[in-house]
C-alpha cells in the first residue's frame, strides 16, 4: 500500500483506449459550473446567479439549465433527506447570460431538458404527500420516521417556456404501495425517492426510484407505469 504525501488534484488517471471520451459538467457548492475535458483542461465556467439545488444539464446549443437554491432544507424546515432542494431553474448561454428563468418550488435531484425547449424536473412537493389511508398501506421504510406523521410522495413537472406546468405526475396516484414499497432501510418521510429522469426516444419517461430500489418506465400520455426494471437486483441506486 501506498500513500500520496499531498491531496491529488485534477485528473489522476486517464486511460484513452478504455474511455468514451467526452466532457463532464460539474457545479461546487459555491457558484460556479463547469465543463473540462478528459485531460482535465477547463472547456468554460459559468458563473451563476443561485448556488446550486441539484443538477445542470448542457443544451445541444451550448446552453446550460442549472438547477438553484433560493433557501436551503433548514430554511425551509425540511429534513436531512430534503437536502439537494432547489426552487428556481435558469438558463444561460455559454457566457453565463440570463435567457429564460422559471419557478421550480421544491425542485430536488434530477433536472431534464427536452427537445420542445421545456424542462423536466423532479421534485419533493406538498401536493405530493400521501392520503394517509395510503400512507398506511406503504410497506416498508423505517417505522416511525415519517416526516411530521406525513409521507411526501415525489412529483415530476414539465414547464414551458413561459414557466407553466403542462405536465405534472405524481407518484402515489400511480405507484403500488406494497409492489413498489421502500427498502427497509429507508426512511418513510420520502416515496420512491426519484434520483433521476430519462426521456426516452418514444417520449416515455425513465424514472429510477432509489427507495423502492427499481427504475419504471412511465407512457407520457397517460402517466400509467408501463414497466418495472431491477426489483430485487439494484439496490439504493443514486443520482
Amino acid at each position: 500500500m501506498s500513500i500520496a504525501k499531498s491531496a491529488l488534484k485534477g485528473v489522476t488517471y486517464y486511460d484513452k483506449t478504455k474511455s468514451a471520451g467526452g466532457y463532464t459538467l460539474f457545479s461546487t457548492y459555491n457558484y460556479d459550473v463547469w465543463l473540462i475535458d478528459m485531460e482535465g483542461n477547463i472547456v468554460n465556467r459559468w458563473r451563476m446567479p443561485y448556488s446550486p439545488g441539484s443538477h445542470q444539464w448542457l443544451r445541444p446549443t451550448g446552453n446550460m439549465i442549472h438547477a438553484g437554491m433560493i433557501k436551503s432544507h433548514e430554511e425551509m424546515g425540511l429534513p436531512i433527506e430534503m437536502t439537494a432542494i432547489g426552487g428556481v431553474l435558469v438558463e444561460v448561454d455559454w457566457d453565463s447570460n440570463l435567457t429564460w428563468k422559471a419557478m421550480a418550488p421544491y425542485s430536488n435531484h434530477d433536472i431534464r431538458p427536452m427537445d420542445n425547449g421545456h424542462v423536466m424536473y423532479h421534485s419533493y412537493n406538498p401536493e405530493g404527500i400521501l392520503p394517509d389511508d395510503l400512507a398506511q398501506k406503504m410497506k416498508g421504510g423505517l417505522a416511525g420516521t415519517e416526516f411530521e406523521g406525513q409521507v411526501w410522495g415525489d412529483m415530476v413537472h414539465e414547464l414551458d417556456r413561459d414557466g407553466k406546468v403542462v405536465w405534472e405526475w405524481k407518484a402515489f396516484e400511480h405507484l403500488d404501495p406494497v409492489l413498489d414499497c421502500s427498502c427497509m432501510l429507508e426512511k418513510r418521510s420520502l416515496w420512491p425517492y426519484i434520483n433521476s429522469l430519462w426521456i426516452c426516444e418514444d417520449g416515455n419517461v425513465l424514472m429510477s426510484l432509489r427507495a423502492a430500489n427499481e427504475v419504471i418506465r412511465v407512457d407520457y400520455k397517460t402517466g400509467r407505469i408501463i414497466a418495472r426494471y431491477g426489483k430485487g437486483k439494484i439496490f439504493h441506486q443514486h443520482d
